[in-house]
């Protein structure tokens, strides 16, 4: 990273590191100009939040709305990281069906671990604990465990300078170079406390500097860009913007990787807030009105099958076998017996024939024991990108 990138206006420091140099960023929040663009961007990005907001509530089992969303968050984040997976193979691995390969079995398992590291975040901000340093720490360690980067530093801030380019790439042909590790700890606690207080501008333009200032700062020696992504959803929710997992932005990112990564870089050189700020208000834009679309299609395909078993369902256990295929989309007929009170494993499988009747189900490829089946086109109509 070249000195002469960086203009008067960039909101920090250059050291020198080995033949480079180092960028310090300064602490939250900056003193941004008042802008027409960014108040209109942030008035239409506040709409359609709320809109989802509210539509979302009308689901009482929100399991029906947070799944889908937070599975294809965790897939479009691990694609950032060029980890490749497809929704219905991390539901199946889910299931307990890994795929024979070693290597696509462990990418599945990284996400996994993303979907678990976000839901144990929400529950822990919804049980009132704050987004603190150590919340954040103890999601990274979950974040990595079982996983490639465990044994680098999980749960630590990184103890040695790192770079951000390609494999080859030293201190002055890195595309970035984040803070040297022995700053990492002020700076985080400078995160911290801005993290703490009421936002300074609208909870959705802190949420932006927020997630700059992360990846800027980059703390950890692995797992940055997912938990900076992560953290999104559990600001907002901290703050009280949303009470449920509803609003994710790595399929944005990733369907804008080059402009998310050139536009981050570019606060650091020109101090280029309002166009941040904008990209990144587009993003909420765009994803929330992507979530109100999922949860209208949830809606009409639970009332759809619902009217299908209620008409044509030939056993009692069929209507309300539909819940537990919405919320588990790949089923055996042990769950639709464990989810109905008092039900036999025959009525149990008697469900499962009418749903697949009822075109609803279909027998997962290759399954022999236990059996499975799977919601195809709940899959393709609401978890899939």
């Amino acid at each position: 990273m070249r000195k002469d990138e960086f203009t008067a206006l960039a909101p920090g420091a250059l050291v020198p590191v080995e033949n480079g140099c180092a960028f310090i960023a300064n602490p939250l929040p900056p003193d941004l100009q008042s802008s027409w663009s960014i108040h209109s961007a942030d008035e239409r990005a506040r709409g359609a939040l709320g809109e989802v907001v509210g539509q979302a509530r009308l689901i009482q089992n929100e399991a029906l709305i947070v799944r889908p969303l937070l599975t294809r968050e965790a897939v479009e984040s691990n694609k950032i990281e060029n980890t490749i997976t497809r929704a219905a193979e991390v539901l199946l691995q889910e299931a307990g069906r890994p795929p024979a390969d070693p290597e696509k079995a462990n990418d599945n398992s990284e996400v996994l671990r993303y979907l678990h590291t976000l839901a144990l975040g929400e529950s822990e901000i919804r049980d009132g604990r704050s987004l603190s340093l150590h919340l954040l720490r103890s999601l990274h360690m979950e974040l990595l465990k079982g996983s490639r980067g465990e044994y680098r530093g999980s749960g630590v801030f990184r103890t040695e300078p790192v770079l951000i380019g390609k494999d080859g790439d030293d201190f002055l042909t890195a595309r970035f170079v984040p803070s040297p590790w022995e700053h990492v700890q002020s700076a985080m606690d400078g995160l911290e406390q801005f993290i703490a207080q009421p936002p300074p501008y609208s909870p959705l333009i802190a949420c932006a500097l927020l997630h700059y200032q992360f990846e800027t700062i980059h703390p950890f020696h692995d797992g940055n860009g997912r938990l900076g992504r992560l953290m999104l959803p559990l600001y907002l929710q901290h703050h009280g913007v949303i009470d449920r997992s509803i609003l994710y932005l790595s399929p944005y990112f990733e369907a804008h990787r080059d402009m998310y990564i050139e536009l981050l870089k570019r606060v650091s050189t020109h101090g280029d807030w309002e166009a941040w700020i904008l990209f990144f208000l587009q993003g909420v834009l765009w994803q929330a009105q992507d979530a109100r679309d999922r949860v209208k299609r949830i809606m009409e395909l639970q009332a759809r099958y619902r009217e299908r078993a209620r008409s044509k369902g030939r056993t009692k256990a069929t209507l309300p076998a539909i819940d537990v295929v919405m919320e588990r989309v790949v089923v055996t007929a042990r769950d639709i017996q464990n989810y109905v009170t008092n039900l036999s494993d025959n009525t149990a499988r008697a469900a499962i024939r009418d749903l697949v009747a009822l075109k609803i189900l279909n027998p997962v490829p290759l399954s022999t024991f236990p059996q499975r089946w799977w919601a195809q086109e709940l899959i393709d109509q609401v978890y899939q990108s």
